[in-house]
């Protein structure tokens, strides 16, 4: 400063002048860079995290060549209906959530399953769930392609054909099955569910494909460049017609013929709205709305363990407390029994989600656990477990956008009816309404998730995002059938109430209770002490080997930087892609 002052006040006139514009330009030009540098966001590392190497793979190379996160997503979903078709795949539903860096706004795709026009509640009675899985009578509309049609419209960089290509690749030319689907492949039990177009292309002679084997798909290599060329003909044309053909089968006898026709595959539609909002010990959670159970449900007991201390060890509700794990039980057994009763598809029948998820009824819910079992819990249903046979993968591009997906086909193979020519699997989606309905004993003509035209049968799907501060924090999801919302809840509760690292809390022993009267099931691994508490308690356990679910999560550092973890239960992959 002195010397400006000295050369300001011996300069000319002229020399002054001069002077000032500099300093004013040099200023002006700074506070714009400084500007820019302040509201322009971070650029990290993209990462993916999948249940399958060759699926993360195909949408890691889709983020090298400048994708967006919905590109890649679309990807790996694709490539996820080749590599691991049991779980997922054209001929099932899919729920998008996708978050947006720049305006911070969040969007639920819906692309679940619909029932043809000709459904009835009635429809399922003379099977058992066995049964009617593998009739044509339980295939939903399928709303995969569509959903990712729509996302990509809104959101993508890439061509729709170029985010395929790496699933027709697979296809095409093969790739070494891996040892989760070979496992699944060698299991007799699930072997009867595959039909003759299956068995040509995974039982060749007879015998289960083994892993590291060479898995040859050219049938649907075929249909996906078709898609790849135009993605509707999904819906009409000769795709089309082969489903509703394929469709047409029992294997129950009389009466489990699907009635679906191609007037229903010409009039599904996607659902585009927002995400399910709630809160939890200071931090946003966004997740699946209806038709979906499986945020309300998480979002309820969410509520009702805010009610709680847990992750206090004076209190007794530590991690290694039985009360701690006493309370969850209690609380999901709760939830579960609204979730029998209360939700369904709200677009055909009002929910009352605004009142399970209301504060009044969340205390009054809470106050219901004690340090017993509960004896009797509000609300019994017909309905029994389902397959735990989905997928859910995670993604986030360079740019901080994240999409979080949860596919299916429901049960292992769906129906297990390929459809003949074309190589993928029809959905037994519908399996997921009430068997029996229950609406007469409710006193209403249709129950919540009774089936009817049109109407989309309930989920468990929970793909989830935690925000703090408006940024994200974790990002997460995972296949499970009902056992989703207790996988999801853990996952959280260990990294909020614990504050485990994500990685940690995937890899902990589990547990899931997945309705108001069946007992708690629980994973290898489990402290004895806690689970000889929970027996003193009243808890009658079961024990099941490690398998119960398979999280593929996201979160982000105090800096803003991603970092993925994979679920070892499964084939877990995490990439990440360096900026370009």
């Amino acid at each position: 400063m002195p010397w400006f002052a000295t050369s300001f006040k011996r300069g000319s006139k002229h020399d002054r002048a001069l002077l000032l514009f500099v300093i004013v330009s040099y200023c002006f030009v700074a506070g714009i860079c400084f500007a820019d540098a302040e509201t322009s966001p971070r650029r990290f590392s993209a990462v993916v995290s999948v249940s399958q190497p060759q699926a993360a793979e195909a949408g890691a190379e889709i983020l090298r060549r400048g994708g967006d996160a919905v590109d890649a997503a679309m990807a790996i979903q694709y490539a996820l209906g080749v590599t691991e078709p049991q779980s997922s795949g054209i001929g099932g539903g899919s729920f998008i959530l996708v978050w947006r860096a720049k305006d911070h706004s969040a969007w639920f795709i819906d692309g679940r399953e619909a029932a043809p026009m000709a459904a009835s509640p009635h429809q399922f009675e003379p099977f058992t769930f066995d049964e009617a899985s593998m009739t044509g009578l339980s295939v939903g509309v399928p709303g995969t392609v569509a959903a990712f049609q729509v996302a990509h419209t809104r959101w993508g960089n890439l061509g729709f054909g170029e985010n395929i290509k790496p699933a027709i690749d697979l296809a095409e030319n093969g790739f070494p099955l891996g040892k989760y689907v070979a496992k699944i492949l060698a299991d007799k039990k699930y072997q009867p569910r595959l039909n003759e177009a299956a068995r040509a292309v995974f039982m060749p002679n007879g015998r289960p494909i083994e892993a590291g084997a060479l898995l040859v798909q050219k049938d649907l290599a075929r249909t996906l460049r078709l898609l790849a060329d135009n993605p509707a003909q999904f819906y009409r044309g000769e795709i089309a017609q082969a489903i509703i053909e394929a469709q047409r089968t029992s294997r129950a006898g009389p009466g489990g013929e699907g009635r679906m026709q191609i007037q229903d595959l010409l009039r599904y539609e996607v659902r585009v709205r927002k995400p399910l909002e709630g809160q939890y010990r200071g931090y946003t959670i966004l997740t699946a709305p209806s038709p979906s159970a499986g945020g309300t449900t998480l979002l309820e007991t969410l509520g009702m363990l805010e009610q709680f201390p847990i992750g206090d060890q004076k209190t007794g509700y530590g991690e290694a407390s039985p009360r701690t794990w006493h309370t969850l039980i209690e609380a999901l057994r709760l939830a579960s029994a609204d979730r029998l009763r209360y939700l369904g598809d709200d677009k055909q029948t009002p929910l009352p989600t605004d009142q399970l998820l209301s504060k009044n009824y969340l205390k009054a819910r809470a106050a219901k656990i004690s340090d017993q079992v509960l004896k009797e819990v509000s609300y019994d249903s017909f309905e029994q477990e389902k397959g735990r046979n989905t997928t859910h993968f995670s993604v986030v591009d360079q740019e901080g956008n994240i999409v979080l997906v949860t596919s299916t086909v429901d049960y292992i193979w769906g129906t297990g009816m390929m459809v003949p020519g074309w190589g993928f699997f029809l959905n037994n989606e519908l399996t997921d309404f009430n068997l029996k309905p229950e609406g007469p004993q409710l006193g209403m003509e249709l129950a919540p998730n009774d089936a009817a035209p049109g109407r989309r049968p309930r989920s468990s799907m929970a793909p989830t995002l935690l925000l703090k501060n408006d940024q994200p924090f974790e990002a997460l999801g995972s296949p499970g059938s009902a056992s989703i919302i207790s996988t999801v809840l853990q996952t959280i509760v260990r990294t909020v109430d614990f504050s485990q690292p994500l990685k940690s809390a995937v890899e902990a022993p589990r547990f899931a209770q997945t309705s108001p009267r069946d007992e708690p099931s629980f994973e290898s691994g489990w402290h004895s002490d806690v689970l000889d508490g929970l027996s003193k308690v009243g808890h009658v356990l079961k024990y099941e080997g490690r398998g119960m679910g398979s999280v593929q999560a996201l979160e982000w550092s105090a800096d803003g930087r991603p970092h993925g973890v994979a679920d070892s239960r499964r084939d877990g992959t995490v990439i990440e892609v360096p900026v370009q």
